[in-house]
Formats: C-alpha cells, sequence, structure tokens
C-alpha cells in the first residue's frame, strides 16, 4: 500500500508532510490495567507540562498550524482542531477518553507530539490511499454520527482508491473505517510540518500500539 499527496495539494500547502504505517495483526480490546496506569501517568505529565493551563497550548507551532489550516479550509468558526480540543480535555481534568487499546494508544501519541494523528481498519478499505483537496458534493458519515457529511470542496481529506472518504484529517474521522473488536490490521496516518518531529511522532505512536496492541508493522513518509 502507497500513500501520496495530491500535487494540487502540494501546491496549496507545500509545508505539509504525512508519515503513515500500516500494522498488522493487532489485538483490539479495552485497555488492560498496564495501559490504562500508563494513560495516567502521561496525563499527568501532561498536565504539569502546560501548568494545567488549556490556554497555554494556543500558541504552540504544530497545534496552531492545524488550527488555521482547518479554518482555511473547512469554516472559519472552527475552534479547534482534534489535537487541540484532546489536549484541553486533559488540561481541564475532564476523564482520558478511553476507546480501546488501539485508540488509547494513538490519543496518547497525540497528547505528547501534538501531531494529528489518524488510525483506520485497513481491511475496510481498498488499494492506495491519497491525501487531497475534497470535492464539492463528496460526503461521509463521521465517528458518532447518523448524518452525512458534504463537502463544499477544498477541505483536506484521505480517500481510497474507489473514493472512500476516511477522515478529514485532523478533524473527524469517517465511521465506516473506525477501529472496531474484529479490525485486525490498522493504517496509521501522522500529520506534520518538519520531517524530524513528524518521523519523531509517528515513530512514538507505532512503538505505543505495538506494545499494547501487539502486531508489526514499520514508519514510512508519504511521496
Amino acid at each position: 500500500m502507497i500513500l501520496s499527496l495530491d500535487s494540487e495539494l502540494k501546491t496549496r500547502f507545500p509545508h505539509l508532510k504525512v508519515a503513515f504505517a500500516l500494522i498488522k495483526n493487532v489485538k483490539v480490546q479495552k485497555a488492560d490495567e498496564k495501559l490504562k496506569d500508563f494513560i495516567l501517568q502521561q496525563t499527568e505529565e501532561i498536565k504539569k507540562q502546560y501548568g494545567h493551563d488549556p490556554s497555554s497550548i494556543k500558541n504552540i507551532q504544530i497545534i496552531e498550524t492545524f488550527r488555521n489550516l482547518l479554518r482555511q479550509t473547512i469554516v472559519q468558526r472552527i475552534r479547534a482542531s482534534s489535537v487541540e480540543a484532546l489536549i484541553q480535555r486533559i488540561l481541564k481534568d475532564k476523564p482520558f477518553p478511553s476507546i480501546n487499546n488501539i485508540v488509547d494508544a494513538g490519543n496518547l501519541a497525540v497528547i505528547n507530539t501534538g501531531h494529528p494523528i489518524g488510525i483506520f481498519d485497513a481491511d475496510k478499505f481498498s488499494g492506495d490511499i491519497t491525501l487531497r483537496s475534497a470535492e464539492k458534493g463528496e460526503s461521509f458519515i463521521p465517528i458518532g454520527s447518523k448524518e452525512s457529511i458534504e463537502f463544499d470542496g477544498g477541505e483536506i481529506i484521505l480517500s481510497d482508491a474507489d473514493g472512500l472518504v476516511l477522515s478529514i484529517v485532523a478533524y473527524r474521522d469517517s465511521d465506516k473505517t473506525k477501529i472496531i473488536n474484529t479490525t485486525r490490521n490498522i493504517l496509521v496516518v501522522i500529520l506534520g510540518i518538519e520531517i524530524e518531529s513528524l518521523l519523531k511522532a509517528a515513530q512514538l505512536v507505532v512503538n505505543y500500539i505495538t506494545e499494547f496492541c501487539g502486531g508489526e508493522g514499520k514508519v514510512e513518509l508519504a511521496s
């Protein structure tokens, strides 16, 4: 499988970088005690790092970049990327949103790196994946919703070879490719603006997933 950036998108956002990993033979389950303890430890570290202040993350470069990207490509009223919303949740002392061990491991990497990370069931899409601008009229159903979102055109999305939309990046992922108990192979997609920090974030999420959920996979850069 190949993940690539559409040429038009490269022109629109020349600094946007993407890494990915196909991780096979994972085991999906509720977080075990080892992962729960690690989550607690890591969330307490995040609170200390940001001084328990949700506003302290607003001007961090990677977070600001993707907040602005969403406002450019969706609507001006978008208040925060999925990354910013998750870290703010932690800093407001709200519970860590535990879904399953795969999603939890991914979210741990998100709060530790500030990079948008998407995780998808690799057996629910076809062929290669492209990061591109949405066309007006395309749509998808996001996780947690029964209603489809129809695109205005220009939103940054991931889609497969058949045009199936996996996500609006850094915002919402598709219900069709979400991680469920029967998921065995996953695609992890990480966005960034600097190669070094991107690869570090990508390796961290792969390490977390393989440690707590099993499986094997390696980080690659999108072309």
